[in-house]
């Protein structure tokens, strides 16, 4: 019972100071938030897209079975640009939906990343997080690698180590001080 006692007084002594690191740590948040936005909006929803038939000037598309990760309609050099698609096929996400355009299956026309996504600040904040506590952050990163480019290593290396080095030994200098 004493060491529990000691170990409360110890976290409410340091109380001040955590709440500086916790500010700090949620501007830092929000910064990769903002920053995941701004370098990889839309590319958790690009997927590849078979037409199948033109019917009255109204294109059908169905989601390609076949090629089920992400893909990427910039460029064609691999290194700058993620996954491209197929033959035959096209990489839509629902911002560059054709006006023409429609499903012949609505489940799954056009896709949307229904949570964790860079679409807007709110869903960055989760991914940031979800990368912050070291859950799935590789897979978050191939992802984004399929959609956006293969180039997008460094920002999701630097979260990770930022948050798993500078953070917690922050907090546990606080925590040793008092």
């Amino acid at each position: 019972v004493r060491g529990m006692r000691v170990f409360v007084e110890t976290i409410v002594k340091s109380g001040p100071a955590l709440c500086n690191v916790v500010a700090l740590l949620a501007f830092t948040i929000i910064m990769f938030s903002i920053m995941g936005v701004q370098l990889f909006a839309g590319s958790m929803n690009q997927r590849c897209y078979i037409t199948t038939d033109i019917i009255n000037n109204v294109t059908y598309y169905e989601l390609d079975a076949s090629r089920e990760a992400r893909c990427s309609s910039t460029g064609s050099m691999l290194i700058f640009t993620g996954w491209p698609c197929f033959d035959n096929t096209t990489c839509l996400e629902p911002t560059t939906w054709p006006s023409d355009g429609s499903c012949l299956n609505d489940t799954d026309c056009p896709y949307t990343e229904p949570v964790l996504s860079y679409d807007n600040s709110l869903k960055a904040t989760l991914v940031t997080i979800k990368l912050m506590s070291l859950d799935g952050w590789r897979t978050e990163l191939e992802y984004t690698q399929d959609g956006a480019s293969n180039l997008s290593w460094p920002f999701f290396w630097v979260i990770t180590l930022f948050f798993m080095t500078f953070a917690v030994n922050l907090m546990l200098a606080i925590l040793a001080e008092e």
